[in-house]
């Protein structure tokens, strides 16, 4: 669309107070300018004001642009998977009208606003959500439901000391007066507080490896976090606010099992005595009860009660209640992190891994399995256990496949994390057979990277910014006990980052693989793909699913999923080169999530999980990245290089 197009619209959208419409328009004639250097001419300029001019007031049309843009908003987050295009389609109108001086917030429907902040964070959206609170609170500081999902969005992105101290200004504003909130919003913040000094305190100490004078350095978060939920709590009352009542059991056994004697018990009452008093009032009301919330505090009462028969029933009543994305994380996290739980382990171990089960096969959601997470899931699903604990607790039964774990794990083995000399994780790579990519190769192992991950100067495509050179790398296995592999000093192959974006490294150890780890398999060049429209769901459920296996953000091996796992992490959206002229290089458009950090990770079909490409860039999460074969428009995808055309790249210049 030309930007004369976009002004004549955006005109006719004015005239009739259709503000969403001229908002979007005005964000694209804006990104035309920007990103692609289409000025606006002086002609052009003035119709452009004149349209604008010409429209209605905003102020007459906000309220109900606004409503428009939230009630879209939630319709669009209850679908899954979530269309992410049509979601920040929506909230960028919703964005630009908080932002306009015109826009009247005393009319606007506060408890509609509440309800989407709630569902952003229910379907873990965090980015949009802390961006529109902000900017909301920026009209209305003082709406205390809003600090709290802005606090709770800072401290989901890592950004936990922010969060807490919009926090304690907000108790503190309630305190003085100064902010109205009910007894329910005070409980929920003091909650948050809580989970917040806690999530400090669990990080640090790294699940109880960190040496004494580490926990001692931390126990002041584990003492606030205590003394939060105790404010919240009332020992006389357990029914009430029970979810305060059992964080603050799991946190002093916490105290108790890291030596940790100087931590306060502000209600002087034993924590197993806590959690049977938590037991006894939920007891009754569970039955009838459709709190996911209330079978869960329930069930982990029980686990501190040591009776894992009734725990592992209260977790299969959680799970059939349909906790959303956010709360069966945290679920799972407080398990690990707080009680220390392993998977499949003698006590509550089945109940965790059979938690993990419920999280992989759903439709919908996001979260990570590392290495040692896929092989106890592994070990788990060959047990004697899985099967009664799945039965109990999984809802559908819903299994995870032996075999599909058994290969997810297989392969993880042979993604390696590329280091820098330091240790830090600049990226990814993985091992195949040289053969496989160019015949005359033979039986050499070599590993792919990105050519921005890990370049060599001696040949073309050289990349002077990549953090990591043949002479200078250590290409570790974390799904195999941390080998270390060695790599000849000159890259076998390389081509440049605007084009195929590859290095190809020669193992020089191999020996040190051999009977341990197989290299990954590469698809047959007749595999065919088919792309899903990413605006139809029904077109998106029938394309093909794709994985990605690596290391994001520098941290551990990682299996990024969206999704049922059984389907893999997700649809493939588009297919060919850039323009429709081109023949090479093919790239693929997927919404498998990745990270930075995931650059050079596999990209595995999720049928047979052979190798059909090599992950190189994610997208901008607001403008999406343009789409292929030269088409208009643009789409939110991940994009990786073909293998295929990667083995005809060197082939034409082995």
């Amino acid at each position: 669309m030309t930007t004369d197009e976009i002004i004549a619209q955006l005109g006719q959208a004015a005239s009739i107070g259709n503000w969403r419409r001229v908002q979007l328009l005005a964000t694209e004639l804006r990104r035309l300018a920007r990103d692609e250097g289409r000025a606006i001419s002086g002609d052009g300029a003035v119709r452009l004001v004149e349209a604008l001019a010409g429209g209605s007031p905003l102020g007459e049309h906000a309220v109900t642009q606004g409503a428009t843009a939230i009630a879209e908003m939630r319709s669009l987050l209850a679908r899954k998977p979530v269309n992410e295009g049509a979601l920040r389609s929506s909230w960028t109108a919703l964005y630009g009208l908080l932002a306009d001086p015109a826009f009247d917030v005393d009319r606007f429907n506060v408890v509609a606003f509440r309800n989407l902040l709630g569902d952003l964070r229910a379907a873990r959206q965090f980015d949009l959500l802390s961006k529109t609170a902000d900017r909301m609170l920026a009209r209305n500081p003082n709406d205390a439901t809003t600090r709290r999902h802005y606090a709770q969005a800072l401290i989901d992105e890592k950004q936990i000391k922010a969060g807490i101290e919009l926090l304690e200004s907000s108790l503190r504003a309630v305190d003085s007066g100064q902010m109205p909130a009910t007894a329910d919003e005070v409980a929920e913040l003091r909650g948050l507080l809580g989970r917040a000094n806690k999530q400090i305190y669990v990080e640090h100490v790294a699940g109880g490896s960190a040496p004494m004078p580490v926990r001692t350095r931390f126990a002041s978060h584990l003492q606030a976090a205590i003394d939060s939920y105790a404010k919240a709590f009332n020992p006389s009352r357990p029914e009430h606010n029970y979810w305060h009542g059992i964080n603050l059991v799991a946190l002093l056994r916490l105290a108790r099992t890291d030596g940790l004697s100087q931590i306060a018990n502000p209600t002087d009452v034993q924590p197993e005595v806590l959690a049977k008093r938590i037991a006894d009032a939920l007891e009754p009301m569970a039955p009838s009860s459709n709190d996911a919330w209330l079978q869960a505090t329930l069930a982990e009462a029980y686990v501190v009660c040591g009776d894992f028969e009734k725990a592992t029933h209260c977790f299969g009543e959680y799970l059939k209640r349909k906790p959303d994305d956010f709360a069966l994380q945290g679920t799972i996290r407080q398990l690990e992190e707080v009680y220390r739980v392993e998977a499949g382990a003698i006590g509550a171990g089945p109940i965790l891994a059979s938690l993990k089960e419920a999280q992989i096969n759903r439709r919908e959601g996001r979260f990570t399995l590392d290495s040692a997470s896929l092989q106890a899931m592994k070990d788990y699903a060959g047990s004697a256990e899985h099967r009664r604990y799945s039965e109990s607790m999984v809802p559908g039964g819903d299994y995870v496949g032996l075999k599909l774990l058994q290969t997810v794990v297989g392969r993880a083995q042979a993604v390696a994390a590329m280091c820098d000399e330091s240790g830090a994780t600049q990226g990814t790579g993985f091992i195949v057979r040289a053969g496989d990519l160019y015949p005359s190769w033979g039986d050499d192992l070599v590993v792919i990277s990105n050519v921005h991950v890990v370049s060599c100067s001696k040949l073309p495509g050289f990349d002077p910014e990549a953090p990591l050179s043949p002479d200078k790398i250590r290409m570790v296995l974390e799904g195999m006990d941390g080998i270390v592999l060695e790599c000849e000093k000159r890259a076998r192959w390389q081509c440049s980052a605007g084009e195929h974006d590859a290095c190809i490294l020669t193992i020089s150890n191999p020996e040190i693989l051999k009977g341990r780890v197989t290299p990954l398999p590469i698809s047959t060049p007749d595999t065919y793909l088919e792309p899903g429209d990413p605006d139809n769901p029904t077109s998106l459920n029938k394309a093909a699913k794709v994985s990605v296996i690596g290391y994001p953000k520098g941290g551990p091996l990682s299996l990024s999923v969206v999704g049922n796992v059984n389907g893999a992490n997700g649809p493939l959206v588009d297919v060919g080169p850039r323009q429709s002229s081109d023949t090479d290089p093919v790239y693929l458009h997927y919404r498998a999530p990745t990270e930075p950090g995931n650059s050079g990770s596999p990209v595995f079909e999720a049928k047979s999980w052979t190798v059909v490409g090599l992950h190189h860039e994610g997208f901008d999460q607001f403008k999406g990245r343009p789409k292929l074969k030269g088409r208009e428009g643009r789409t939110f995808a991940n994009e990786g290089i073909s293998i295929h055309s990667l083995r005809r790249a060197i082939k034409a210049k082995p």
